[in-house]
């Protein structure tokens, strides 16, 4: 029997499982407390996770920023390659560190041949690619270079803590936090249905203050103290650009899907994040705390909330259906409750409390059984049918 167009392999059906596998990585890492080192653990979310999340995330959205076609089914290997490159990662840090370096090598891999897509897409793009772009090729080239600093720190042990300093950095700065700040400002008027006019204006003005705070960020983590509040400065430029636009548009954010809960959730945990290295500089936060709160406060509802929105569009790409509504208004059940309860534990997370991780954690865990059960109820119906 011919396949009918909708069963044909598409990459924004690829998609949900890699949000799938994300989420259970999130459950796995309170899980995971007892059982694993703590770098092990942090790579549970940053390699298993949230690596092949973000590739996967820029080469759907990259087509569109590019005006272009989705991505070839040898393009998917990206993506998956990060994921087993997380997995390395997470094996050699439990048993063996020397075998970290093979990781880090099959993620330089994974993002190079990302880059080199969008590159090939921005050559072939009619007239001028949308500016957040621009922000993704500034993460890509900020994992890399911090690929590159724990690839060195592997083999200088001298530079370790440094080199640590700037990998983590670059990594949750640069490519984690250039990455969402520029998706969220197109995806959250999206999801809350509203026109942010002035968000292309921004992004294109904006992402060089983003990428060289990042750095100087990086740089001042590594012991140029003054480097981090120069990094400060610069990434408060588009933030706070962006968060007048937010308080302008608060009537329809509030007025908007549930999805919209869980990122401004994200948008809080990501200012109280920017403002880590000042805690911890006046003895509020303790260093240990800085992933947790990252995680927890940031990481946790921003993928919550993407997924709220995303997920029925991978599900149904195409038109708007009956059947794509109804599922996104059941995904969207509890949204508010499960933002509020991401927002208190990373607030609890900067003084480390216990019950943070499992807390939220469970969060999670009734938000990923929330869509089984949904994708499970819809499974055999026609886009044109209802619950």
């Amino acid at each position: 029997m011919a396949m009918t167009p909708l069963d044909k392999p598409t990459y924004a059906r690829y998609l949900p499982a890699m949000g799938l596998v994300a989420l259970a990585c999130l459950i796995a890492y309170a899980a995971m407390a007892e059982w694993l080192p703590t770098e092990a653990r942090s790579h549970v979310i940053l390699g298993a996770a949230i690596l092949p999340l973000i590739l996967a995330n820029m080469l759907y959205f990259s087509a569109t920023l590019t005006r272009s076609s989705q991505p070839t089914p040898v393009v998917w290997g990206w993506p998956l390659l990060g994921l087993l490159a997380g997995v390395v990662v997470i094996a050699a840090l439990s048993y063996d560190r020397r075998w970290a370096v093979l990781g880090a090598v099959m993620g330089m891999v994974a993002v190079v041949g990302t880059f080199a897509w969008i590159q090939k897409r921005r050559k072939n793009c009619l007239g001028d690619p949308h500016p957040g772009l621009r922000w993704y090729e500034g993460a890509l080239v900020s994992l890399m270079l911090g690929l590159v600093a724990i690839t060195v720190g592997l083999f200088m042990p001298d530079y370790w803590v440094p080199l640590r300093s700037i990998h983590l950095h670059l990594n949750l700065m640069g490519f984690v936090g250039l990455t969402a700040v520029s998706t969220m400002q197109v995806l959250l008027p999206t999801a809350a249905g509203y026109a942010d006019t002035d968000a292309v204006r921004r992004l294109h003005k904006h992402w060089p203050w983003a990428l060289v705070g990042t750095v100087a960020l990086a740089l001042g983590a590594a012991g140029f103290r003054i480097f981090y509040l120069i990094g400060l400065g610069a990434w408060l430029v588009p933030l706070v650009a962006w968060l007048r636009s937010l308080w302008s548009f608060r009537d329809k954010i509030f007025d908007g899907g549930g999805a919209t809960w869980p990122l401004l959730a994200a948008v809080i945990g990501f200012v109280i994040m920017m403002f880590s290295g000042l805690f911890i500089a006046l003895g509020w936060m303790s260093p240990e705390n800085t992933l947790p709160l990252f995680f927890i406060g940031f990481l946790f509802p921003l993928i919550t909330g993407a997924l709220t929105h995303l997920l029925p569009l991978w599900w149904w790409p195409g038109l708007e259906t009956p059947l794509r509504s109804e599922a996104r208004s059941a995904i969207e059940l509890g949204s508010p409750g499960r933002a509020a309860l991401f927002v208190i534990c990373g607030l609890g997370a900067i003084k480390g409390y216990a019950w943070v991780a499992p807390l939220a954690a469970a969060g999670i865990a009734q938000f990923l059984l929330q869509l089984v059960m949904v994708k499970l109820k819809t499974a055999k119906m026609p886009p044109g049918n209802t619950f």
